[in-house]
């Protein structure tokens, strides 16, 4: 399995998740084997927690939406990072939420409750989705074989295939008439319903085609229908909702309580002059003339959002404009879900319409709009991974590699294309990946 740190393991093992994995797989009576309910709780925290966290973290200072100022995060900034300290990412991935995931799919399947293993699968496919896109190939196929320690690092064109199985399945096991057990109250993001849990994996079908664009422009067309079986509201938004309590807060909130080593950068705060939405997404920073990250995303109980009806739109947006269609209807309502979500509807129409006359119509011409459209999404997007990802595709919206950042790990000093993987895999797996990337070695679907 991949390498995991002592501490993770220990905490694994107090969680109940590193118990026998062949009980839990084979005897549903057995009294060793742990209750659905009990493991996909800290599935959807954990993963919540590393999406605001590390993952944050490291693509947003990639995506210049924020720069590091001081400690680990100016390292970062600087493109020199610490692979052990990427290993924690990297095991806080693989660790409870991935493996949590993997043990609900098998016991779902030998419990005949194909909904825990409907949402288990999408949870999965964000889990999987996560690491491919930072790291590329990776192990999955082998990952949970406590037997095998040098799993296989799957090529990344299998994992998206992966992704879109995963997605494929866990629709199928939702709309399933029968299902022994069932997610309820257990369920901290839809509280087990379904159709929301059905809606996301559409959305998140769309997602992962997009990322293959430049392998595959013909997908655009194969898109558009995922997005309408997709999110009709920012109401159904797939996102980790915090208890408003301090034993269980928001890590973006937190590591700006703790550790405020990384400030707005200078891209995004210029991209916010004027806009309705800037207040809520960036703020002064106590005492100083820096700006932080602003209340919405950064209270003690702002959602971790993991993939959004704003998002559907703007896939939506683009897809339109790569076939030859109408896409100004569709980036409108994209800002417009957007602006009202952040502002919690106080942003009047009037206000929200002037701005998407002034900086989202779009013109006739191609690559202005789709710069438009994805500077849009850029804006809207913040604290996401999926800004990094957009600018490795598409090169947009236009952006400068951070000074100092040509270093042994990003030898051309140009943003990097991907992330170096964890010392512990480099050392211990016998699979992995020889020569080791740096961090300019682009990914399979990263054709630039």
């Amino acid at each position: 399995m991949p390498k995991f740190t002592p501490l993770l393991l220990l905490f694994t093992l107090l969680l109940g998740i590193g118990c026998e994995m062949e009980e839990i797989n084979t005897n549903p009576n057995n009294p060793t084997q742990v209750p659905l309910n009990t493991l996909l709780p800290p599935a959807q925290g954990r993963l919540a927690n590393t999406l605001g966290g590390a993952v944050f973290r490291y693509t947003n200072i990639f995506s210049n939406h924020t720069r590091g100022a001081f400690g680990q995060d100016l390292d970062i900034n600087n493109y020199n990072v610490n692979k052990t300290f990427v290993g924690y990412m990297w095991s806080d991935l693989y660790g409870v939420p991935m493996m949590n995931l993997n043990t609900i799919i098998n016991q779902a399947e030998a419990t005949q409750s194909p909904h825990y293993g409907g949402v288990a699968k999408v949870m999965m496919a964000v889990a999987l989705g996560t690491v491919t896109e930072i790291w590329g190939d990776a192990p999955y196929s082998e990952a949970f074989d406590k037997n095998n320690l040098n799993p296989a690092f799957d090529p990344q064109e299998q994992i998206y295939q992966t992704i879109q199985n995963l997605l494929d399945e866990a629709i199928t096991d939702l709309s399933a008439s029968q299902s022994v057990y069932k997610p309820g109250n257990d369920d901290l993001i839809y509280k087990g319903n379904l159709t929301a849990w059905k809606r996301a994996a559409y959305a998140l079908k769309a997602r992962y085609r997009l990322h293959l664009s430049n392998r595959f422009p013909q997908l655009a067309e194969q898109i558009l229908p995922l997005t309408e079986q997709g999110f009709t509201s920012s109401a159904q938004d797939m996102q980790y909702v915090y208890p408003n309590t301090s034993s269980e807060p928001n890590p973006i909130y937190q590591y700006y309580k703790e550790t405020p080593n990384m400030l707005i950068d200078s891209h995004l705060r210029n991209l916010l002059l004027g806009d309705p939405r800037s207040s809520y997404l960036i703020k002064r920073k106590p005492f100083s003339a820096d700006t932080i990250v602003g209340d919405f995303y950064a209270s003690l109980a702002s959602p971790i959002p993991i993939i959004t009806y704003t998002e559907q739109k703007f896939i939506e947006a683009e897809c339109l404009l790569r076939t030859g269609a109408n896409a100004q209807d569709a980036l409108a309502e994209a800002v417009r879900s957007s602006v009202t979500k952040i502002s919690g509807n106080a942003v009047s129409d009037e206000i929200i319409n002037t701005y998407i006359t002034d900086r989202a119509t779009l013109t006739g011409n191609f690559d202005q709009d789709l710069n438009t459209i994805l500077t849009q999404k850029y804006i809207a997007l913040f604290t996401q991974s999926q800004p990094w990802t957009d600018y490795r595709r598409t090169e947009l919206p236009p952006m400068q590699p951070n000074p100092n950042g040509i270093t042994n790990q990003n030898p051309n000093g140009q943003i990097p294309r991907r992330l170096l993987y964890p010392e512990q895999e480099e050392l211990l797996n016998a699979n992995f990946p020889k020569p080791a990337p740096d961090m300019q070695t682009p990914l399979w679907w990263d054709t630039n």
